[in-house]
């Protein structure tokens, strides 16, 4: 009897023992403190303005869930290697337009658009030496874009709601730099682009806009997913920097420019005459689902991602929302 109460009690003094062990293995598995955080833009763009305002005045470092993480700020020109820096876990926070965000996750990179800094329409330029004032008058000449990019669907989508198409054209696809010095050069005739490569040839008297459409570029900030679900309240940190900013820049429009234009490296005339075009007051909603999702359909049709993706259970994460409305 006494052995077996022995047998017992050391049967329980081994899985207690096994318990205690067993959590603080799984402990081991939980993550670790948040030490250094990358945020990242790609290109040059107005739309990402309110991260410029908020990296400015330091409001990432300075929210209480980032106090004590090494914040590196990066530049990215293609977007390859954006792909490549979210494989390899190099890179949590992108700002850029939706186009881009798209493509990485339909290619395999596990991201999530969280935020939206701004909405803008979709310009299309033509030189101003040229007699032309609307898109049908443009019918044969030389436009250029940079393909696979939400001007290049914005472009189509405006011929397609006034009954023309991108064969009625030339069209040329370039990058933003080289487009610009063969629009200046007179090289081609119109350019579909963003802010502010549009206003500075609007302030310069080169180029001029010509009647468009309605299509919109939505310019947001995407998360890894990994950084996303493991350091939630950091990403929230960063998701209200971003709030506070927009929130910042529609009060105070003339210093926000002011920081936009020393930031970008810009004309203040350039930014000033890109301001009003854009909606900083844009949340991320269920409304703006639709407009992703025909982006997504368009990519995949142009051949431009691996597959298409369902933006609104595989890309678009609402978990902010509430704390971005105003």
């Amino acid at each position: 009897m006494k052995k077996a109460m022995l047998l017992v009690g050391l049967v329980v003094v081994v899985a207690a023992f096994l318990h205690l062990w067993g959590g603080c293995a799984g402990n081991s598995n939980q993550p670790k403190p948040l030490q250094s955080l990358t945020i990242a833009t790609f290109s040059k763009a107005l739309g990402n303005s309110p991260y410029h305002v908020a990296r400015h005045f330091k409001w990432f470092e300075e929210h209480p869930s980032l106090k004590g993480v090494t914040i590196t700020y990066k530049e990215y020109n293609d977007r390859p290697s954006i792909s490549d820096a979210f494989s390899k876990g190099e890179l949590q926070v992108l700002f850029s337009a939706d186009i881009p965000s798209i493509i990485c996750r339909a290619q395999g990179n596990d991201i999530r658009i969280a935020a939206v800094s701004t909405s803008v329409t979709q310009n299309i330029l033509v030189r101003s030496d040229l007699p032309f004032k609307t898109l049908p008058d443009l019918r044969g000449k030389r436009l250029a874009v940079l393909q696979g990019t939400s001007s290049h669907y914005c472009l189509l989508k405006v011929l397609k709601g006034i009954g023309m198409r991108d064969t009625d054209f030339e069209l040329v696809y370039m990058g933003a730099p080289e487009a610009k010095v063969a629009f200046e050069s007179g090289r081609i005739d119109a350019w579909a682009v963003w802010a502010p490569f549009v206003e500075q040839q609007e302030v310069s008297g080169k180029g001029r806009l010509v009647v468009g459409g309605d299509a919109v570029i939505n310019s947001v900030m995407s998360l890894s997913s990994t950084f996303l679900n493991q350091h939630e309240n950091t990403a929230r940190g960063v998701a209200a920097a971003i709030q506070r900013a927009k929130k910042w820049m529609v009060e105070h429009p003339e210093e926000a420019q002011a920081i936009a234009a020393s930031e970008l490296a810009l004309d203040p005339a350039v930014v000033k005459t890109a301001w009003p075009k854009h909606d900083w007051s844009v949340v991320l909603s269920e409304s703006l689902i639709p407009d992703l999702q025909e982006k997504a359909d368009f990519l995949a049709a142009a051949d431009k991602t691996r597959a298409n993706i369902d933006v609104k259970k595989d890309l678009v994460d609402l978990r902010f929302a509430s704390q971005a409305k105003p």
